[in-house]
Formats: structure tokens, C-alpha cells, sequence
């Protein structure tokens, strides 16, 4: 009988493409800056340049590891063999074609839409009109994408090696699957909606002095996000599931960060509202209640967490 993994193609997956668009990034970095500007004196930049390249390929990587685990399992696909390593390289590069048709068209709406409604309202780069189109077109590129990395994956099915047996779930992998693709999914969905609100640039230039601001302090936030998140939800997945419940998983991503956003804004709406107030007690609240929203914040939202994780995976359903 055959010991089947169910994470190790999709991480299989996922390196072969955080690698191979990692390696374009570095080359094509190489050839501008050595070949067509000839200018070396950036070179000391190398290193932030790689570190905002690989920040930015989190989000993709989370996506395609759900995606993928979820379409992998479905197909039954979980061996390792050159055959089904070299069909992933193929779908990678397909999602790199894809990735790089839709900057180039998301490019050319862009500035359409804002000559056509924005250019006598406000500036291009004004998050007035920067921040609404960057959500949206965030949103329906990792919308496009998820349906073509599940899609593309279903097409090439049938050229797959496949397992013999089915993948089995049984009360000792359940609980680990389904709270692995939970904090994935749950974690891009974060990152995200983090991203759009903040106005967070996607493509920040490696020779951007602010990049430890876009880039190394949000990693932090997110790091310590992770073991928070972890260390609340991890002993919450007691339910044994014998199929792959990738709705509950889906549902309960997006319920949390909803209700995350919601306490957010509710608090920020709080926060940004002591003009309104007399400037004793605004000031008092500038001073000392930043810290103490922040913290309650936070607080509440894991309660959220706890609760809704609880709902979906711990809490048997009545009957």
C-alpha cells in the first residue's frame, strides 16, 4: 500500500515557483542594471531588491498552495514522479504568462480610466483614486488566478501520474489538513485586505529608499500575526472529517477577515474622531488611547477567530 503526502507536491509547487520567478526577477534585475543603465553603483541594493522580490511573491505562494492542495487532492495527484514535476513546471509558466498579460492590461486600464473620469478630479498616484483601482484590481487578478491554477491543474489531470488508492482522510491527518489550509488561506486572505487598505505597493522599486517601511516592518507585523493566530486556532481542529471540507476552510478565511476589518474600522472611525470632541479629552485620547484601541483591537478580533474556527471545526453539527 502506498504512503501517500498530501502537502508534498503543492509545496513542491510552490518552490518551483517562488524559484523560477525569484531567478527572472534577479536576471532581468542583472541585465537593466548592468547591460542597458550600466551603472553600478547600485549594486548595494541587491540585497533589498531580493528581499522586496521575495515579500512579494508571500501572497501568490499562499494562493497557489491552497488552490493547488485543494484541485491535487480532488484529482487524486499526489505522487512524486519527473513526469508530474515537469507538468508543474508547465503550469508554472503558464501562471507567470498570465501574471505578466494581466499587469501589461491592468497597466492600460489604469490610465484609460483615470483619462477618461479621474484626470480633471485628482492626481494619478493620489490614493483617492490609487487605493480603489489597486483593491480591484488586486481582487480580480487573484480571482482570475486561483481559477486558472485549479483549472489548469484539472486540464493537465489526466497526464498526471496518479495514485493507486485514494488519499484517505483519517482522524490523525484531518485535523493537521484542514488547520494547515485554514492558516494558509486565512493568511493571504490577511495579507491582502491589509495590503489594499494601507495602499501597500505591490511593486515597490528595488532602489526605493522607504523599502524597509514596505517591507521589512510589515513582515514583522506579519510574523507575529502567524504565531498569534497559530497559537489561538491550532487546538481548535478536533473534528475528524473523511472528505476535504475546502468550503468550511474558504468560508471561515473569509468570515474572520471580515469581521476583522469591520473592528477595525469601527475602532479607526473611533480613533479618528477626537476633532469632534472637547480638546481636553480629544487630547487625552491622542495621547493615551491609541495603545489601549490597539490592544483591544486586537483582542477582539482573536476572540472572532477563536469563535468562528470553533463553529466551523470544532463544533459538531446538530443531527
Amino acid at each position: 500500500m502506498e504512503k501517500l503526502s498530501f502537502f508534498k507536491l503543492p509545496l513542491i509547487f510552490v518552490g518551483m515557483f517562488v524559484t523560477i520567478n525569484f531567478l527572472k526577477s534577479c536576471v532581468t534585475y542583472i541585465i537593466v542594471l548592468f547591460i542597458i543603465i550600466d551603472n553600478f553603483s547600485f549594486w548595494p541594493t541587491i540585497f533589498e531588491f531580493m528581499l522586496n522580490n521575495l515579500f512579494h511573491l508571500i501572497l501568490p505562494s499562499l494562493l497557489l498552495f491552497v488552490v493547488s492542495s485543494i484541485a491535487f487532492y480532488r484529482m487524486n495527484i499526489h505522487i512524486i514522479t519527473v513526469k508530474n514535476v515537469g507538468l508543474l513546471v508547465i503550469i508554472v509558466l503558464l501562471i507567470m504568462i498570465f501574471s505578466f498579460l494581466f499587469n501589461r492590461g491592468n497597466q492600460l486600464i489604469y490610465q484609460l480610466v483615470y483619462d477618461k473620469f479621474f484626470v480633471n478630479i485628482t492626481k494619478a498616484d493620489s490614493w483617492v483614486f490609487a487605493l480603489p483601482m489597486s483593491a480591484i484590481s488586486r481582487l480580480v487578478y487573484f480571482s482570475l488566478e486561483s481559477l486558472l491554477i485549479y483549472y489548469y491543474i484539472k486540464i493537465f489531470g489526466s497526464w498526471f501520474n496518479k495514485s493507486r488508492q485514494d488519499f484517505e482522510l483519517t482522524a490523525n491527518n484531518s485535523s493537521k489538513i484542514h488547520f494547515t489550509l485554514f492558516l494558509a488561506f486565512f493568511f493571504f486572505m490577511f495579507i491582502t485586505s491589509t495590503n489594499c487598505l494601507t495602499g501597500l505597493p505591490s511593486n515597490l522599486p528595488f532602489y526605493n529608499s522607504y523599502y524597509v517601511l514596505f517591507t521589512v516592518v510589515p513582515i514583522f507585523i506579519y510574523v507575529i500575526a502567524f504565531l498569534l493566530i497559530t497559537l489561538i486556532t491550532k487546538n481548535l481542529f478536533k473534528r475528524t472529517f473523511v472528505v476535504l471540507q475546502s468550503d468550511r476552510i474558504i468560508k471561515s478565511a473569509v468570515m474572520t477577515n471580515l469581521l476583522i476589518l469591520i473592528i477595525d474600522a469601527v475602532f479607526a472611525v473611533i480613533l479618528f474622531s477626537t476633532d469632534y470632541l472637547p480638546n481636553k479629552i480629544g487630547l487625552l485620547i491622542v495621547i493615551y488611547y491609541p495603545k489601549a484601541i490597539l490592544i483591544f483591537a486586537v483582542i477582539l478580533s482573536c476572540l472572532f477567530v477563536k469563535r468562528v474556527t470553533q463553529y466551523y471545526f470544532a463544533k459538531p453539527t446538530n443531527g
